[in-house]
């Protein structure tokens, strides 16, 4: 119904408007005017699509990615990670956590994206849509931000970081907050891998750098 709607004879209605098409070509715009005072109003676009598509509902599922909103979400996910980047669009250095939250869901959708019965060309649309560079540049951002958080020290060398130190500091709420992003994002990697040639050969040892 939300991607067309009927005449009460079961017809297709002229006048049928594809609700979930548009929502994902919002997205793309709504790139355009992100900021501090929009960040919440993007949220709850993000909410409304990943809600249309769990279940899963795979009409649904393909009109979003006929609509580009793999192309929409790796852009997002790339985005806004500097002080350079969120300082002139009102955001404070404070509001990382808000951020990583807001990118989560753009993940959450990916994700929900694949759910159901996994149809190769879907998986590598995603695989070859994703630059695997980006994915694994947040994941060591919110791990960086991760770390210095749980360290409670700024000079950190993600090269040459003890992984150790960092176990030992954790505590029971240790990943209550943006780290989540982190798991999911490694999730996303993991499982297209399993489905796709080009997503395992981004994932192999050798294709990740010291940090």
């Amino acid at each position: 119904m939300l991607r067309e709607q009927v005449t009460v004879d079961g017809n297709i209605n002229a006048k049928s408007f594809d609700f979930v098409s548009h929502m994902s070509r919002m997205v793309g715009d709504f790139y355009k005017i992100f900021g501090a005072t929009s960040c919440d109003m993007g949220a709850q676009l993000v909410d409304t699509l990943v809600e249309v598509i769990q279940g899963p509902c795979p009409g649904n599922q393909i009109a979003l990615i006929q609509a580009k909103i793999i192309d929409s979400s790796r852009d997002f996910i790339a985005g806004f990670d500097t002080a350079e980047d969120l300082l002139p669009i009102g955001f404070t250095e404070d509001d990382f956590a808000n951020i990583g939250e807001f990118k989560s869901g753009f993940v959450t959708l990916l994700l929900s994206l694949l759910e159901g019965d996994l149809d190769v060309d879907k998986v590598e649309k995603m695989a070859n849509a994703l630059d695997f560079k980006v994915v694994k540049d947040r994941l060591l951002a919110v791990f960086t931000h991760f770390a210095k958080e749980i360290l409670e020290r700024d000079d950190i060398n993600m090269e040459t970081l003890n992984v150790n130190h960092v176990n030992d500091k954790l505590i029971k709420d240790s990943f209550e907050g943006g780290i989540n992003e982190a798991f999911e994002l490694y999730i996303l990697m993991q499982t297209l891998a399993a489905n796709s040639e080009t997503a395992r050969n981004n994932i192999t040892r050798k294709t990740f750098n010291a940090e």
